[in-house]
């Protein structure tokens, strides 16, 4: 039991006396225990029992930090992005992928004829090829347009620069057959004496019936939409190199549906 000696200041060790000369027990102990104050109106209340705070003893947790080589490695395989100014417009990307599906819709008509028998039927997917044709020249004309009034604002090509060289060749060689193939399939036909004519409207003559001019616009033709296709395939096998093997953003900025993630 704990007995309280006396000091020499006249108190009994290990007690405090407060400002109503009453004794108080106090005790320094590791764990203190709850400590006995006497209530301040000093009227001889029941003592009141607080307990100490005690102080955390464990040293604090620093925080979880991923380590340095972990970091390189997830920055190693991210995407690198483009800067704002180098993102393609919305116009642009809608303009390109109409272009493609008059371009696809053209192909598959004028490829589909020569399966087919009946001469009506032929006709009328000859007159389908001839109408996404001019659809394709209708397009390019859109995009000449847009792209003057964008200006030398966005950057379109990425890379180094020779990739950036190439691409800007590949681009002029595309644009001059987008606008050749159709110009040379108006003149094949009106050299074959076959009006051509849009949305009911017939286009103003521009070449004379000639048959040997025909045959020679017509080998023209051909060659164009040759050309034309492997310039496509081109294309695609940049943009799949460019996604799979330098990882950007050149494949993703032209997909509408994946431009807003």
């Amino acid at each position: 039991m704990f007995r309280p000696s006396l000091s020499a200041t006249g108190l009994r060790k290990g007690c405090r006396q407060d400002n109503c000369g009453n004794l108080i027990a106090t005790r320094q102990p590791f764990a203190a225990p709850p400590t006995l104050i006497q209530d301040n109106r000093c009227s001889g209340a029941p003592l009141h029992a607080t307990a100490p705070r005690i102080a955390s003893l464990g040293p604090k947790r620093k925080a979880m930090t991923s380590p340095p080589q972990a970091d390189a490695e997830t920055a190693s395989h991210a995407r690198p992005t483009l800067a704002p100014s180098a993102a393609l417009p919305s116009p642009m990307v809608w303009l390109h992928w109409l272009t493609v599906l008059c371009l696809v819709l053209a192909a598959g008509l004028i490829l589909l004829r020569e399966e087919v028998d009946g001469r009506t039927l032929r006709q009328w997917l000859l007159e389908g090829h001839r109408h996404f044709g001019l659809f394709v020249l209708g397009l390019f004309c859109l995009r000449v347009a847009v792209r003057l009034r964008l200006g030398r604002r966005h950057d379109f090509a990425v890379g180094s620069a020779l990739i950036r060289a190439l691409a800007t060749l590949t681009h002029i060689a595309l644009y001059a057959l987008l606008m050749a193939l159709p110009v040379l399939g108006i003149g094949l036909s009106q050299a074959l004496d076959k009006p051509v004519h849009i949305f009911g409207a017939t286009l103003p003559t521009f070449v004379a019936a000639d048959p040997d001019l025909a045959d020679t616009l017509g080998a023209w033709h051909l060659y164009a939409a040759w050309g034309l296709l492997g310039l496509i395939v081109l294309h695609i096998g940049a943009a799949l190199w460019h996604h799979f093997v330098r990882r950007d953003e050149v494949l993703r900025r032209m997909l509408p549906f994946l431009r807003r993630h």
